[in-house]
């Protein structure tokens, strides 16, 4: 059986921080772990870096009562899912991140996890 060697990415939530601002510290967090094992060594390479959901939320529902879904939202594709795909190909590590993906006006917005391997192909 191979090895495979998982970095998770446990973000602090902070309240005060707008969804752009959560979505560019998960980006942050995403390219630190990324980086931080990237190595022309195959044997020490992290193979897969796992996000949690809804990056872009991280406790913004809380204090603003008039909140949506659509606040946080991210379409598939779109410039969050560009960045973790950049982030897959430039470091050559699958990603696993949460977001909330906003499907259109008639079919509302979904919790999804995007799976992208390292060539920064959606693969699920």
């Amino acid at each position: 059986m191979s090895e495979i060697r998982v970095r998770a990415v446990q973000l602090w939530s902070d309240k005060a921080r707008t969804p752009d601002e959560n979505r560019a510290h998960a980006i942050k967090m995403a390219e630190a772990a990324a980086a931080r094992e990237y190595t022309d060594d195959a044997a020490a390479r992290c193979d897969l870096i796992v996000m949690p959901e809804a990056v872009a939320m991280l406790c913004y529902p809380d204090d603003h009562p008039d909140f949506t879904y659509r606040d946080v939202a991210d379409t598939i594709p779109g410039p969050t899912v560009d960045v973790f795909r950049d982030i897959a190909r430039n470091h050559h590590v699958n990603v696993v991140v949460g977001l909330v993906e906003d499907r259109g006006a008639d079919a509302g917005c979904q919790n999804v996890a995007l799976v992208i391997n390292r060539s920064g192909d959606i693969i699920g």
